[in-house]
């Protein structure tokens, strides 16, 4: 497993640069260990920089009146988001009844 730091700004140039951590540390061009391979998996942190950075995009959550729950649904990435004694993290948006 190999990491690289994510680039807001292009978000491929970080996943470009994990890979080429790991071609190099095989003794292999980037192109050539690609060739090898048949499935490409990764990840990256950028979503939750963002969220965490608070740089996310001015965001609403419009529900069906009755609906009003699925607010207090947020998981939020907990490990265990059904235990309901834990700290729930901060709401991505507002909760704001209009009627």
């Amino acid at each position: 497993m190999y990491k690289a730091s994510t680039v807001p700004s292009d978000p491929v140039a970080g996943v470009l640069a994990a890979l080429t951590l790991a071609a190099v540390d095989r003794g292999l061009s980037l192109k050539d260990m690609l060739a090898l391979g048949e499935t490409f998996i990764h990840g990256t942190t950028h979503a939750i920089n963002a969220i965490i950075t608070g740089r996310t995009a001015k965001t609403a959550l419009i529900v069906t009146q009755g609906h009003r729950d699925i607010l207090v649904f947020r998981e939020g990435g907990r490990i265990e988001p059904f235990n309901n004694t834990g700290r729930l993290p901060q709401a991505l948006c507002a909760a704001r009844a209009h009627l």
